[in-house]
């Protein structure tokens, strides 16, 4: 068996270097062509081409290909590159030049490329972004300024953009961002600014799908007066959010988010406050809970609560309830008891989730107004010593599937009769997962013989045998009848594409 293993290796290690040997020649049919070469000095005439991709490439000159749709660079000409040698380039649609050595986009910097509906200058070194850069783009759709060293942003820069629905501004150094910015860009969907240091934001009355401001520490308040299905505040320092339009889900886990005034607490359907550190009592809880009908999914985990809501908000005397909610997640707090009443719990709560809390009694009669739609219960890990399963009956919690209850203080001969009587009822007891170094045996050290040192040493005279014919070749086959020849005889490296036509693409 350990001879056949090595006749496999030494196959994938001769099979592998052959197809790295062949894969120095690309691929290039007249339509698309992809190179990969550190040392290569490019300029490219090539007006059949549709699809060009480079990467690490170096001093490119003036690229002439008329018909281009797609270009996509990357670590590319990081010395030299003008976008301006793609001045000849107007019917492109797509434009990726990433990871390159842009510092500045000028007036007009895309004058020529109209059809354009897909830029992407990600993981550049802009600093300064013009007013006019993007005159004439009518047709762009995607933006993507990712990952650069933006700090401001001009009024009405990209108002030309009058189809732009998605703009990517994450990961900048960007502290101001108002409103004016995105004047007249009424298409726009999708607002990235994650990572930045902001410490004031502003945003028209659009209707937004998503708004991402995850990891922006130093922004501590948000005034919304936009519609918004979608916002992210992840890992980010706000600590107020105030809305007078309807805001249909809230991402924001492991942030710091503690005050949150909607004037339409109707609208919201997800609230994802993971790892939050709240700090509420039930009072105040109540008061940020209350009234959100339409909620759906809750996730209050890993927050160090306490308690939990109280029915009734006493600031206002009005009775809470939760009709809507489907999912809820107390994981991870320090719950010593749990409510025989709760609005949390509704008609139509199907996953509750309490494991990891502080839990000593609990009693299944606290989930009887839920008890037709549960479907999964957990509550693993905390300090039950008694369970009142026998209400598990056929008329009632019919839908429930799983539950989960290891961690807990039970006695033995207790979990036992208790996952007996579950299991008649077919529900599933997740079991505590195991390591697979208990799992799984040790297997035994194979021990070298003779035979198998001189099998490896003949074995490996084959691939160096092998390997001395495959560098004999002296050239490679591309595809479509298309063959790939360099030229070592002058000190500039030439690369030229030659097909069965006797057509000439070069590469200077």
């Amino acid at each position: 068996m350990f001879i056949l293993h090595a006749f496999v290796l030494v196959l994938s290690i001769l099979f592998g270097f052959y197809g790295q040997v062949h894969g120095n020649s690309s691929k290039c049919p007249d339509f698309y062509c992809k190179l990969v070469d550190s040392k290569t000095n490019l300029s490219f005439s090539a007006p059949q081409l549709l699809e060009l991709h480079l990467e690490f490439c170096s001093d490119l000159g003036a690229l002439n290909a008329s018909h281009l749709n797609r270009l996509t660079m990357k670590n590319c000409s990081k010395d030299s590159f003008k976008i301006e040698y793609l001045s000849s380039v107007k019917n492109i649609s797509s434009l990726q030049l990433q990871n390159g050595n842009l510092t500045v986009l000028q007036d007009n910097e895309f004058g020529q490329m109209s059809k354009l509906k897909v830029l992407d200058l990600g993981g550049n070194s802009i600093r300064n972004v013009s007013g006019g850069t993007f005159r004439n783009l009518t047709q762009l759709k995607l933006l993507n300024l990712q990952n650069n060293n933006i700090k401001t942003l001009p009024e009405k820069v990209f108002q030309p953009l009058e189809n732009l629905q998605l703009v990517d501004l994450s990961w900048n150094n960007i502290t101001n961002f108002t409103k004016d910015v995105l004047d007249g860009n009424r298409n726009l969907k999708t607002l990235l600014l994650k990572g930045n240091p902001l410490i004031e934001v502003g945003f028209p009355d659009f209707h937004f799908q998503s708004i991402d401001l995850s990891h922006c520490l130093k922004l501590k308040e948000i005034k919304f007066f936009s519609k918004v299905d979608t916002l992210i505040l992840e890992n980010s320092g706000v600590e107020r959010l105030i809305s007078n339009e309807r805001i249909n889900q809230i991402k924001a886990a492991n942030g710091k988010l503690k005050d949150l005034q909607l004037k339409n607490k109707d609208a919201l359907i997800e609230l994802d406050l993971r790892g939050s550190r709240l700090g509420l009592s039930g009072k105040n809880l109540s008061e940020y809970f209350c009234n959100m009908w339409s909620l759906e999914r809750l996730d209050l985990s890993n927050n160090s609560l306490e308690t939990l809501p109280q029915q009734l908000n006493i600031l206002t005397e009005e009775v809470c309830l939760m009709p809507s909610l489907k999912f809820l997640n107390l994981a991870g707090n320090l719950l010593a008891s749990f409510p025989m009443e709760s609005y949390l719990i509704g008609p139509h709560l199907n996953i509750l989730d309490l494991s990891n809390n502080r839990l000593k009694n609990f009693t299944l009669k606290s989930l009887m107004v839920g008890e037709a739609s549960l479907q999964s219960l957990y509550l693993a890990g905390n300090q039950l010593t008694t369970f009142d399963y026998h209400i598990l009956s056929s008329s009632t919690f019919k839908n429930l599937k799983e539950i989960s209850l290891h961690d807990n203080k039970f006695e033995e001969s207790f979990y036992d009769e208790m996952a007996k009587y579950l299991k008649a009822k077919n529900i599933h007891i997740i079991q505590k997962e195991l390591s697979l170094q208990e799992d799984c045996p040790k297997k035994p050290k194979h021990e070298w013989s003779v035979y198998d040192i001189l099998m490896i040493i003949f074995l490996l005279g084959v691939v160096f045998y092998v390997r001395s014919k495959i560098y004999s070749r002296e050239k490679d086959n591309c595809c479509f009848g298309i063959n790939w020849k360099r030229s070592r005889n002058s000190p500039n490296e030439t690369v030229s594409f030659i097909n069965n036509q006797e057509t000439e693409t070069n590469l200077l």
